[in-house]
């Protein structure tokens, strides 16, 4: 692994990750985080994608891909302002994520999954160990990008399993559709 670059966790919806995967970027709201996007997300840091819970029921969501962890990518280029890319009209809220970061998956690793009940109490980037309520884990994943220190990466690439349910209901939705599963 690389140990240079930075290391991110890039927040998203169980729906939105399918786009995600399925253009090979991620996108965040250019007032948000179009600085942290543009400025000190690079092309060869590495990233892991976290995956919220679904807030309602979804029809096409991949409901076995909530609170896990998956990855590992590498970040193909900075974030771009890229409003007319497909991506953001699919994206939900529509129109909202138009700065985008592109990633790839890295060379000879198979994309994998954890939960995060797994690997929590190994991350030091989460202070705040309580399972839930405010002021628990959860905070810390309420943010779109997270910079991460390379021991909790490899705490979590370590666990990531490409026969994890997440993985199998995603390749059952988008089949051999993208180079980034």
């Amino acid at each position: 692994m690389d140990n240079t670059g930075m290391h991110w966790v890039f927040t998203t919806s169980p729906q939105n990750l399918i786009t995600c995967l399925r253009y090979c970027v991620f996108g965040v709201d250019d007032e948000k985080y179009g600085i942290t996007a543009r400025d000190l997300v690079k092309p060869g840091d590495l990233m892991i994608f976290y995956v919220r819970s679904l807030r309602v029921r979804i029809v096409n969501a991949p409901n076995r891909c909530q609170r896990v962890f998956l990855g590992p990518y590498r970040v193909r280029s900075s974030g771009l302002l890229r409003p007319d890319h497909p991506a953001v009209n699919e994206w939900n809220p529509k129109n909202k994520f138009n700065m985008l970061i592109g990633i790839e998956k890295l060379n000879d690793i198979y994309i994998g999954a954890v939960g995060i009940y797994l690997v929590l109490n190994n991350l030091y980037f989460i202070t705040n160990k309580a399972r839930s309520g405010r002021g628990g884990w959860q905070d810390h994943m309420q943010f779109s990008i997270i910079s991460i220190r390379e021991e909790d990466y490899r705490t979590i690439i370590n666990h990531l399993d490409p026969k994890h349910p997440c993985i199998k209901q995603l390749r059952e939705l988008m089949g051999d559709s993208t180079p980034c599963l």
